[in-house]
C-alpha cells in the first residue's frame, strides 16, 4: 500500500516468505531491527496473544523495556474458542488493546 504507513511482518524464519506479499517489508522476530521497529511501533497486529508472541525478550527484562513501547496492541482472534478460558483470556491476561473476533461466541467470551 501507498498510504505512508512503514509495514513489517515479523517471520520466525525466512521459510514463511512465502506467505507474504512480493516486496512487503520482513523483519525476524527477536532480531536487533525487530526490537528497535517495536520501540518505535504505533500499533502492533498479532493473531497471537502471549507476551513472548510480541515481546522478545524475557519476561523479567519488561520493566526495562516498558517506558520505551507505546504501542497500541490489535489481536486478530483467528477461529472460534469453543470455550471460555478466563486463565488464558481474562482482563487481567489479555495484552491486547483491541480484539477482533470473527463470531458472537468469541465476542461474549471477550466481553
Amino acid at each position: 500500500m501507498s498510504d505512508g504507513v512503514d509495514r513489517h511482518y515479523v517471520l520466525t524464519d525466512k521459510k514463511q516468505n512465502k506467505f507474504i506479499p512480493p516486496k512487503a517489508n520482513t523483519v525476524i522476530f527477536g532480531s536487533k531491527k525487530y526490537v528497535e521497529l517495536l520501540l518505535h511501533a504505533s500499533k502492533v497486529i498479532t493473531a497471537f496473544i502471549e507476551n513472548n508472541n510480541v515481546f522478545p525478550f524475557p519476561e523479567k527484562e519488561y520493566s526495562r523495556y516498558a517506558n520505551q513501547m507505546q504501542f497500541e496492541t490489535i489481536y486478530l482472534q483467528h477461529g472460534v474458542l469453543h470455550i471460555d478460558m478466563p486463565w488464558k483470556y481474562s482482563p487481567e491476561k489479555i495484552i491486547a488493546d483491541k480484539i477482533v473476533v470473527a463470531c458472537d461466541v468469541d465476542y461474549r467470551i471477550f466481553r
